[in-house]
């Protein structure tokens, strides 16, 4: 059993089950590759030691009819998987619906916010057809993916080389209409309409409550119009909320059923990682709400720690894994990179660092339908073994010795954590169009934090309604959080009392969450003025201030036609970047919004030049809130590194003690991450190296030391080059 995970294999219901660290890679998304390969490409990922391929099973590829199913194909290969003794996960894929069914029930289809009739369709990588499916909520549609669902798992759940369910792949309402418009919102059909109401009766109530809060004079509950303008605030909060609730129901009965049928493997999904871009939350991605009652967990882990992190949170304690990696993307146009060992080292190490414990190669052959080709492969578009199938093999192989340490080594928990809120994100949403500034704001918070060394995570709201604040969590940044409710910043202002460190930004809780209203109180809102005895005065836009900056990032440029109309017509500025100084002379650059704070005993830690504080600090019982009039961190100001010191942000470590390099051990160097890996009988350590140059890192013990991927002993001390990852273990571990 796993030690230090709370998703161990008996808490979640399965018995005498090991999880294992997977490696290896998808391998059939009918109908590619082609069965002349199946045999040799098995085997030879058998004979490079991975112990794991995926299998896709098509909805509309294994019931061609009503009440057909074919599984000639898979039958096959589960039974070549057997023999070169690998592990198998069957990926459930629904989102390719039969030609039949809209024929057999035309109401199933999904409708747009602006009328249009979703028809199915091939997109590039759906090549047989009949996407994005049916609607979520229509019922006959739902009993038929049950019917699909319970043949596939009779079909396979005593097949000896079957190790894991994977029962949804990247779960979202369409990936055609992935960018949140209002005009492709989805879906707007008579079942969603139906939940919908349902849905407000329940949170509501009553029909006047309601209006109180959405600021309608409905007489009857058959009068709720269907919201579709964003810029409308409370209406479009609940109704992708509902959308949020309608996958996370999808995904609940996906793993209930497949658990219920089959109670020896493990069973999971796997969503892209809500970064607040390519998926989120105004399409239906809530990662935490996806992963309820699964055994394990999983994404399409890519890119630096916000992925990781988002994944891992989700993960909840239990054992996450990356199990599409897209390291080798292109498409005919942009043939894939060529990849080495280093390659693949600098991409899952930091992964291995924050917790993940396998990973799965998207995918192993090149794809050759479509746009995709020849792209993604492990082997090369010919079908060879090039440098990238040489990187990934002699990862797995310098590393595979050390895994079941490493499996046994939980992700360390966070002391700092960065609040997400799914009715924020929306809200950012409905006020901007877009999540740009969101997610770049969230991101750069999340990258200082890491590269400083600091233990950082993410923290959903419903948890710390639920449950509090996570044990160990000194520090909790809010940024961009302008909705909010009061009952949520009480349970802020307790915990700062007993010693928390809070750090938010300007315009914090300006949107009450429960009353549909922006503003009417003071800032910062939702009663955590008055909690904290602060005020934030003349709010503006940075764009209107005389001393703001054209320099740096384009962000709050846009906004509506009006606003856009009036700024031409008056002269606004495009400056959008202010330059602060703390009271010892450093610089603080914010962006976007300002604000000038005053409170009894506050310290002002920032002010623009001539003007009063825009950054103080103030204890409040045995914590502290921090509270910017800005915006600060967005990594595409251009001005150095975002590991850099922010004068702010180091007061609230500093006050907080959340826990850096320093405090591990480890001699600290800016730009660089180091990650203790616990197994119990050693500790390993994961390096990442974010500089342009050569550096030396100390690590603590003094004992020897194996690098796992430059194959060879090394001290405490330890050189990384520029941009590499490496594994340290206790040399002992080898030798055993």
């Amino acid at each position: 059993m796993l030690q230090g995970f709370a998703g161990a294999s008996e808490e979640m219901g399965m018995k005498n089950v090991k999880l294992p660290f997977i490696y290896g890679a998808q391998y059939y998304r009918a109908p590619t590759p082609s069965r002349e390969h199946w045999s040799e490409d098995l085997r030879t990922m058998a004979d490079q030691g991975f112990n794991q391929v995926k299998f896709w099973a098509q909805w509309r590829w294994m019931n061609p009819a009503p009440g057909e199913f074919v599984f000639d194909d898979l039958d096959e290969l589960m039974d070549l998987a057997r023999e070169a003794g690998l592990g198998v996960t069957i990926n459930v894929i629904f989102d390719v619906a039969p030609v039949w069914l809209f024929a057999k029930h035309p109401g199933a289809r999904m409708i747009m916010a602006d009328g249009r009739v979703v028809e199915a369709r091939p997109i590039m990588c759906r090549q047989i057809g009949g996407y994005p499916g049916p609607c979520y909520r229509h019922p006959d549609a739902l009993e038929l993916r049950r019917e699909f669902m319970r043949r596939v798992v009779a079909q396979y759940r005593g097949h000896a080389a079957l190790d894991m369910w994977d029962v949804w792949n990247e779960p979202e309402y369409s990936a055609i209409w992935r960018e949140p418009k209002e005009e492709t919102l989805l879906c707007y059909c008579d079942a969603c309409r139906r939940g919908f109401l349902a849905w407000l009766k329940f949170k509501y109530g009553e029909l006047a409550r309601l209006n109180a809060v959405w600021g309608k004079p409905y007489r009857d509950w058959d009068e709720v119009e269907l919201p579709r303008d964003r810029r409308i605030f409370p209406e479009m909060i609940d109704w992708r909320l509902f959308h949020q609730e309608t996958l996370a129901g999808e995904a609940r009965w996906r793993v209930e059923e497949t658990k219920a049928l089959d109670p020896r493997h493990a069973v999971y999904l796997h969503p892209v990682p809500n970064t607040h871009s390519a998926l989120n939350g105004i399409t239906g991605v809530d990662d935490f709400q996806l992963a309820e009652g699964c055994d394990c967990f999983g994404g399409t882990t890519n890119g630096g720690a916000f992925s990781t992190l988002a994944a891992v949170g989700a993960a909840k304690g239990r054992l996450c894994y990356n199990v599409e990696s897209h390291l080798r993307y292109g498409d005919t146009s942009a043939y894939p990179a060529q990849l080495s060992l280093r390659d693949f080292a600098r991409a899952f190490v930091p992964q291995l660092g924050l917790g993940l414990r396998g990973f799965l190669h998207w995918q192993y052959r090149a794809e050759t339908l479509g746009a995709e080709s020849p792209a993604w492969g492990l082997l090369e578009y010919d079908g060879s073994q090039g440098s990238a199938f040489e990187g990934a093999a002699a990862f797995w192989k310098r590393l595979k010795p050390f895994a079941d340490r490493l499996l046994q080594a939980p992700p360390e928990p966070a002391e700092a954590l960065i609040l997400r809120s799914s009715a924020n994100e929306i809200f950012n949403w409905c006020k901007e169009g877009a999540l740009t500034h969101l997610s770049r704001s969230c991101n750069g918070y999340i990258e200082y934090l890491y590269r400083r060394n600091v233990r950082v995570g993410l923290l959903d709201v419903e948890d710390f309604r639920r449950n509090g604040m996570p044990g160990g969590v000194r520090l909790l940044v809010l940024t961009q959080m302008e909705a909010l409710d009061r009952r949520l910043a009480e349970r802020l202002r307790e915990w700062v009392a007993q010693g928390g460190v809070l750090f938010a930004e300007t315009r914090t809780g300006a949107y009450d969450t429960e009353t549909g209203r922006y503003g009417g109180v003071p800032l910062p809102g939702v009663g955590m003025a008055e909690a904290f005895g602060i005020r934030e005065r003349g709010a503006t836009a940075v764009s209107h201030l005389a001393f703001a900056q054209a320099e740096g990032s384009s962000a709050d440029q846009g906004g509506a036609d009006d606003v856009s109309k009036a700024r031409r017509a008056f002269g606004g500025k495009s400056g959008n970047v202010v330059e602060a100084l703390t009271p010892q002379g450093e610089k603080i650059w914010g962006w976007g919004a300002y604000g000038e704070i005053e409170g009894d005993d506050a310290v002002p830690l920032a002010a623009c030049q001539g003007r009063p504080p825009c950054c103080i600090a103030k204890k409040a019982g045995a914590g502290e809130i921090v509270y910017a009039g800005l915006r600060m961190l967005f990594p595409d100001f251009g001005r150095g590194e975002p590991w850099r010191d922010n004068a702010v942000l180091e007061h609230c470590l500093s006050r907080s003690g959340a826990r850096t390099s320093e405090k591990m051990g480890v001699q600290p160097v800016a730009g660089v991450r180091v990650d203790r890996l616990d197994a119990g009988d050693g500790v390993a350590w994961a390096a990442s190296s974010f500089l342009r140059e050569k550096c030396r890192v100390k690590l603590p013990g003094g004992e020897p030391l194996w690098a796992v991927f430059d194959e060879k002993e090394v001290s405490s001390g330890v050189a990384l080059e520029a941009g590499q990852a490496e594994i340290y273990v206790p040399l002992r571990w080898r030798q055993k």
